[in-house]
């Protein structure tokens, strides 16, 4: 059996995503622009890695492992993205998924990831948690009650991009799992808006601005390059038909959004939504895990003042 990976480019790219359009039936071609150019943001980077096990020269299973900074207390931290994780068909069953997680994990150290972060969804169970995987941080959301609905609207306008990347990180370096994010990706961002596949809403007051990302009634984003905008961009993000907000109970926005009438909630569920598995000097990590699941389990959901944000713009 071989093992082999190594750093992504564009064709070897092409190659793995095709492979996963077929198996996860992506058909619709704007999607599946949309995930290649997403993937390609950091390509000449070193930041995104093949993981192949071949037996007798065919292929036996395969994954992409896309290496992130995330802001954190202690300073940023090098996390790794493991997604498109395929056993190929005739090999199910055998074990080869183990296989492939014991070699991520091999190379994420040799690549100085502290953790290897999976989106498990409901269907494949507590697959991950076999192989040393815990959940955090699952889908929190503030979900807001209004009658007096409004047409939606996309800023009609070009944004200030540069301006919007400073708000963003004037507010999401406060929230431990905010993503570092390099100019390629608010140049991938832009792309989303005008392709229409997502929309934005800002406000200007001076030099400063706020402003939100939505798709439909849900917000996946909110910041501010100065806090006391915030109030404005809560009531024109509502106003403009939105009902959900995806944020955690320690964004900037929270006791606003509340006090407009929002109920927060969280799923709590250890065996789907992000999952992380940390590696050798990270225990940390783990305990920070563990301590916030005995904090959900030792309150009610809606009163929980705390949860690791990994928001759903920043999904691999």
């Amino acid at each position: 059996m071989i093992r082999k990976h190594e750093w992504l480019d564009s064709l070897k790219l092409k190659a793995i995503l095709q492979r996963s359009f077929l198996e996860f039936n992506v058909t619709d071609s704007t999607t599946q622009e949309s995930i290649f150019a997403k993937y390609s943001i950091d390509l000449d980077r070193h930041k995104s890695t093949s993981l192949e096990i071949l037996e007798e020269g065919k292929l036996v299973a395969s994954a992409i492992s896309c290496y992130q900074e995330f802001y954190a207390d202690c300073g940023p931290l090098r996390l790794s993205f493991l997604s498109q994780v395929i056993v190929q068909p005739q090999y199910r069953g055998y074990g080869h998924l183990g296989k492939l997680m014991e070699f991520a994990q091999e190379v994420d150290e040799k690549n100085s990831s502290l953790a290897s972060i999976v989106i498990a969804r409901r269907k494949v169970g507590n697959l991950y948690s076999k192989y040393g995987y815990l959940g955090f941080g699952v889908f929190p959301s503030i979900v807001v009650e209004k009658t007096n609905e409004r047409e939606f609207h996309t800023q009609s306008s070009n944004p200030d991009w540069e301006l919007i990347a400073i708000a963003y990180e004037n507010t999401y370096r406060k929230i431990p799992g905010g993503i570092y994010r390099s100019k390629n990706y608010w140049g991938y961002l832009r792309n989303e808006v005008i392709k229409g596949r997502i929309s934005i809403g800002v406000i200007h007051s001076g030099n400063n601005l706020g402003y939100f990302i939505f798709s439909n009634e849900e917000c996946y984003e909110i910041a501010t390059t100065k806090d006391a905008l915030l109030s404005d961009l809560i009531i024109q993000s509502i106003d403009q038909g939105i009902r959900k907000f995806r944020i955690g109970s320690n964004h900037p926005s929270f006791p606003l959004i509340v006090s407009a009438g929002g109920e927060y909630s969280i799923r709590p569920e250890w065996e789907e939504g992000h999952m992380m598995k940390p590696y050798r000097g990270a225990k940390f990590l783990s305990d920070q895990i563990e301590s916030y699941k005995k904090k959900i389990q030792q309150s009610k959901y809606d009163e929980e003042k705390f949860s690791i944000d990994i928001n759903l713009l920043n999904e691999w």
